[in-house]
């Protein structure tokens, strides 16, 4: 399985954590986990795993796009 590096990018609008991976261009985050707006990185990231992980799109705040994804996370 593919590894992916997401780095986490903040929570937005949504109340979502969103991460970004400058390798596919792209945006993931959970839309179940949710966190409040002033979250630290330390604490979305103890709590997020990869099976919390969905693709959400080109930019930041996006609709979910969804659907399964065939990688493995690694957040840095």
């Amino acid at each position: 399985m593919r590894t992916i590096e997401l780095q986490f990018v903040g929570i937005d609008d949504f109340n979502r954590p969103c991460f970004y991976s400058a390798e596919l261009k792209r945006y993931f985050g959970s839309t179940n986990k949710l966190f409040d707006r002033d979250t630290d990185k330390a604490t979305v990231l103890s709590k997020i795993t990869d099976i919390d992980i969905s693709y959400f799109g080109r930019s930041f705040n996006c609709e979910p796009m969804g659907g399964n994804h065939s990688f493995e996370f690694k957040f840095v």
